[in-house]
Protein backbone atom coordinates (compact mmCIF):
# COMPACT_ATOMS: atom_id res chain seq x y z
CA UNK A 1 0.00 0.00 0.00
CA UNK A 2 1.04 3.16 -0.92
CA UNK A 3 0.85 6.56 1.23
CA UNK A 4 0.78 9.87 0.46
CA UNK A 5 -1.41 12.39 -0.48
CA UNK A 6 -4.87 12.39 -2.64
CA UNK A 7 -6.05 15.89 -3.89
CA UNK A 8 -9.92 17.41 -3.61
CA UNK A 9 -10.06 17.09 -7.38
CA UNK A 10 -13.33 19.07 -7.62
CA UNK A 11 -12.53 22.20 -5.57
CA UNK A 12 -9.13 22.18 -6.97
CA UNK A 13 -11.11 22.56 -10.71
CA UNK A 14 -13.64 24.78 -9.87
CA UNK A 15 -10.84 27.14 -8.22
CA UNK A 16 -8.61 26.54 -11.59
CA UNK A 17 -12.04 27.52 -13.61
CA UNK A 18 -13.02 30.62 -11.46
CA UNK A 19 -9.40 32.01 -11.68
CA UNK A 20 -9.05 31.25 -15.21
CA UNK A 21 -12.57 33.28 -15.85
CA UNK A 22 -11.81 36.00 -14.16
CA UNK A 23 -8.15 36.08 -15.69
CA UNK A 24 -9.52 35.78 -19.25
CA UNK A 25 -12.01 37.94 -18.30
CA UNK A 26 -9.53 40.88 -17.42
CA UNK A 27 -7.37 39.86 -20.76
CA UNK A 28 -10.40 40.73 -23.10
CA UNK A 29 -10.95 44.17 -21.03
CA UNK A 30 -7.12 45.16 -20.88
CA UNK A 31 -7.25 47.73 -24.07
CA UNK A 32 -10.75 48.24 -24.64
CA UNK A 33 -13.52 48.84 -22.35
CA UNK A 34 -16.01 46.98 -24.53
CA UNK A 35 -14.63 44.25 -26.35
CA UNK A 36 -16.24 41.94 -28.73
CA UNK A 37 -17.76 38.96 -27.25
CA UNK A 38 -15.94 36.62 -29.23
CA UNK A 39 -12.85 37.80 -27.93
CA UNK A 40 -14.30 37.65 -24.98
CA UNK A 41 -14.87 33.98 -25.03
CA UNK A 42 -11.74 33.58 -26.75
CA UNK A 43 -9.86 34.89 -23.90
CA UNK A 44 -11.46 32.82 -21.30
CA UNK A 45 -11.52 29.51 -22.69
CA UNK A 46 -7.39 30.15 -23.14
CA UNK A 47 -7.12 31.01 -19.42
CA UNK A 48 -9.14 28.60 -18.22
CA UNK A 49 -7.35 26.07 -19.97
CA UNK A 50 -4.15 27.40 -18.88
CA UNK A 51 -5.16 26.94 -15.43
CA UNK A 52 -6.51 23.65 -15.74
CA UNK A 53 -2.74 22.86 -17.19
CA UNK A 54 -0.90 24.58 -14.04
CA UNK A 55 -2.78 22.30 -11.60
CA UNK A 56 -3.42 19.24 -13.23
CA UNK A 57 -1.08 16.68 -15.35
CA UNK A 58 -2.67 14.83 -18.12
CA UNK A 59 -2.01 11.63 -18.54
CA UNK A 60 -2.33 9.34 -21.41
CA UNK A 61 -4.31 5.63 -21.16
CA UNK A 62 -1.84 3.16 -22.04
CA UNK A 63 -2.42 0.44 -24.72
CA UNK A 64 -2.99 -2.98 -23.69
CA UNK A 65 -0.98 -5.44 -25.58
Amino acid sequence: MRAGLVPKVWPLLAEAVEAGVQRGWNRAHKHTDAPHEVEVRAEIEKAVTNEICERFHVVEPQEEG
